[in-house]
């Protein structure tokens, strides 16, 4: 992404994203944005991102991210510092491709009647990353609710791995399958998810 480049930014608090421009960028995956318009979607630090612009070749690329700091311009427009994904990931042990999501869901965890809300940072057919307040532990079942579209998807999933980010967990979990009919759906899932994402940077772009 160059100086000036034209960004759409989705965040899970809104099915509508918000249009921008780059302001600069590192080779330390770090980037500082500013949007064209006010917002009025609470975004705080840590939250999940997509960014989505069009590349040298006109393509559309879609890149995750969390937001880091939030300000105001001079001129009143919001301004964010995004921390973006690395195409790599240590220690991979997803046998497929994740596929950088900002969604809104809840989670239940088993034997618990408590409702806790998360913000889903990536999805893939066997696993996904998402934030919550809550502290789960390592090994627990979880009954999870993704909301896409007026619509809602679930998992049965279990804690692999947790790590403190910001003032709230970050969770890797794997989605339990029951049968291959199971595995299917969620196929079908990141592919309608995937289509929308880029319809939607396509319009707004």
């Amino acid at each position: 992404m160059e100086k000036d480049s034209k960004l759409i930014i989705q965040h899970f608090s809104s099915d509508k994203p918000m249009q921008g421009s780059l302001i600069s960028s590192s080779t330390q995956n770090f980037c500082t944005l500013k949007l064209n318009n006010k917002s009025s979607l609470i975004i705080k630090k840590g939250d999940p991102i997509i960014l989505g612009f069009s590349n040298e070749e006109s393509k559309i690329q879609l890149v995750g991210g969390n937001i880091i700091s939030s300000s105001v311009d001079f001129d009143n427009l919001d301004k964010y510092i995004i921390a973006t994904d690395k195409e790599h990931f240590a220690n991979e042990k997803r046998q497929f491709e994740r596929f950088p999501v900002s969604l809104y869901g809840n989670f239940k965890r088993e034997g618990f009647n408590k409702i806790s809300e998360v913000a889903i940072k990536d999805i893939s057919c066997n696993g996904m990353r998402f934030y919550s307040l809550e502290e789960i532990e390592i090994g627990e079942i979880v009954a999870l609710d993704v909301y896409f579209n007026d619509k809602v998807k679930m998992f049965t999933s279990q804690i692999l791995r947790k790590a403190k980010y910001f003032d709230r967990y970050e969770y890797g979990l794997t989605i339990i399958h029951k049968d291959r009919n199971s595995i299917s759906a969620t196929e079908s899932f990141i592919s309608i998810l995937r289509s929308h994402q880029f319809n939607i940077i396509d319009k707004f772009l």
